[in-house]
């Protein structure tokens, strides 16, 4: 019997190494708490998800920054900029809520997270592309920030390390 448990120790051993190392690194900043996702140098180790990091700021600042106005759509939104948006709307509290890959799906679960938190919406600008009409549901390749798609946090992560 211990011959059999040492066995099946060595062979999970890599293992067991491998998920402590994720769990102590949190390479993909979705285990713990951050104040900040960019690096201090700037330069990532790997690619975060752009939708959990936008989800995150936002619930972190939201009420901090009484949010009012919003841009949403994909990567080709990103190219509005707050502060040339503000300038044509009477809001200086907006949040770009843009990120790559985005869909239909993901600009509707995200304007559902802002009222479940009860928070108004003066002004939205939605970029739309045929990119964004292409895909009404969720994409594997891409996951949604669980308080968006209602998943575990564990389907979460096994989408994301998977």
């Amino acid at each position: 019997m211990k011959k059999i448990a040492l066995k099946l120790f060595l062979i999970l051993l890599p293992l067991m190494i491998i998920v402590a190392i994720y769990l102590i690194n949190d390479p993909f900043k979705v285990l713990y708490h951050y104040d900040a996702y960019a690096p201090p140098d700037a330069i990532a180790a790997v690619n975060l998800n752009d939708d959990f990091v936008a989800t995150e700021v936002f619930l972190n600042n939201y009420r901090k920054y009484n949010y009012d106005s919003y841009i949403f759509g994909n990567s080709r939104a990103k190219t509005f900029h707050i502060n040339e948006w503000e300038r044509h709307i009477s809001s200086a509290n907006c949040f770009q809520y843009a990120v790559s890959n985005e869909s239909l799906y993901g600009v509707e679960k995200k304007i559902e997270l802002l009222d479940a938190h009860g928070i108004v919406m003066k002004n939205a600008l939605i970029v739309m592309d045929h990119f964004l009409y292409g895909q009404v549901s969720e994409n594997p390749a891409f996951p949604k920030h669980p308080i968006l798609s209602g998943k575990s946090m564990f389907q979460f992560q096994l989408n994301r390390v998977c």
